[in-house]
């Protein structure tokens, strides 16, 4: 897997979120906007802790590569408190110089959905609430203009829904994640970020460090090797 980007918060102590806040293997944010902070509770602490109130609040990765890429996945862990008071984003790609090629979002009755922001209409809505106050892994997978969002209980396959759509254009070379709009949030914490430049899912987190054992076949025999969760 090509990874190009992570931020897992492992190892920092509850503060003020900076562009300078990096646990192993972490990459700072770009930017900042918003008063967030590192919580160190919870389920998935450390963790990214957006404020409650109706305010712009979000971190943002650019440039992602080189070029714009149009083969990637997006992983997060999100956790809600409550759900928001008006529809807010929760991540988007964007393309320098040409505004933004996907969000996705979450309704006041705590839906999900996937917005094409080039062609401006709705690809995808899920018909099921998120729970509150679990962690939420999103998988979100393109390859070319196909993009497939698939929703998971914290680490396990535990599928909370999945959805194949398409796009008008995906080629990113930015990520934005958390609310572009001033829209009380009630509670929202990221974890556990990742991007690369593969079109297959990242798969769970785990706990930071675990080593676990899969075998490989070298020819003759199946030979263990232990590999740890980013």
């Amino acid at each position: 897997m090509a990874i190009i980007r992570t931020w897992s918060g492992d190892g920092l102590s509850p503060t003020t979120l900076t562009t300078s806040s990096a646990g192993p293997g972490d990459t700072v944010f770009s930017s900042i906007v918003g008063s967030l902070t590192i919580e160190n509770s919870g389920g998935r602490a450390p963790r990214i802790r957006l404020p409650d109130a109706a305010a712009i609040k979000r971190v943002h990765w650019w440039p992602l590569h080189g070029t714009p890429l149009t083969t990637y996945t997006v992983r997060w862990y999100l956790t809600l408190g409550g759900y928001p008071d008006a529809e807010i984003t929760l991540a988007k790609g964007q393309a320098s110089g040409s505004g933004d090629k996907w969000s996705v979002r979450l309704t006041t009755a705590g839906v999900a959905r996937i917005r094409d922001d080039g062609a401006g209409v709705v690809r995808w809505t899920g018909g099921t609430a998120l729970p509150l106050n679990k962690p939420i892994r999103f998988e979100l997978v393109v390859n070319g203009t196909s993009v497939n969002l698939s929703l998971f209980s914290g680490d396990t396959e535990n599928s909370l829904g999945t959805a194949t759509t398409t796009l008008n254009d995906s080629a990113i070379d930015e990520l934005r994640f958390g609310t572009n709009s001033s829209t009380a949030t009630n509670g929202m914490t990221y974890d556990d970020i990742a991007f690369h430049s593969v079109a297959a899912a990242h798969g769970p987190a785990g706990t930071p460090g675990q080593v676990h054992t899969h075998f490989i076949h070298n020819g003759t025999s199946w030979v263990a090797q232990d590999v740890s969760f980013l």
